[in-house]
């Protein structure tokens, strides 16, 4: 499935996505994960190739049980680098308790305490 550019998985109760399990997919241009159930996005879902060399687009919109912590510091810091995340102004955080209720778009590092640091160094 190298060759697949866009994936819809919009709507079927996801709750989380694996480490690697976009792996395979280097030509994804679109990975609509709207109106799940997602707590944590990890780092790891993509492999370098896909990550620094492609633009990609993330749906995200329909996701209110995202927590947001410092795990998605490598999303923000990607955000409009290599990642276009669509939100719908419908995703909000579900923690921890000072982020509740916070809108996705509005996220910032500071929010998440990433200090600073680049979190993109390595996908693998």
């Amino acid at each position: 499935m190298s060759k697949l550019n866009n994936l819809h998985l919009q709507r079927n109760e996801l709750r989380g996505l694996g480490p690697g399990c976009f792996e395979q997919n280097t030509e994804l241009s679109l990975l609509d994960i709207a109106h799940n159930d997602l707590k944590k996005i990890p780092k790891h879902i993509f492999n370098e190739n896909t990550a620094v060399y492609k633009n990609i687009s993330i749906r995200l919109n329909g996701n209110d049980e995202l927590y947001c912590d410092k795990d998605l510091c490598w999303l923000l810091e990607a955000r409009n680098k290599w990642i276009t995340i669509e939100t719908a102004d419908d995703t909000f955080c579900a923690g921890p308790v000072e982020l509740e209720g916070k809108a996705f778009d509005s996220l910032t590092e500071e929010d998440l305490r990433c200090n600073g640091r680049s979190t993109l160094i390595s996908f693998y």
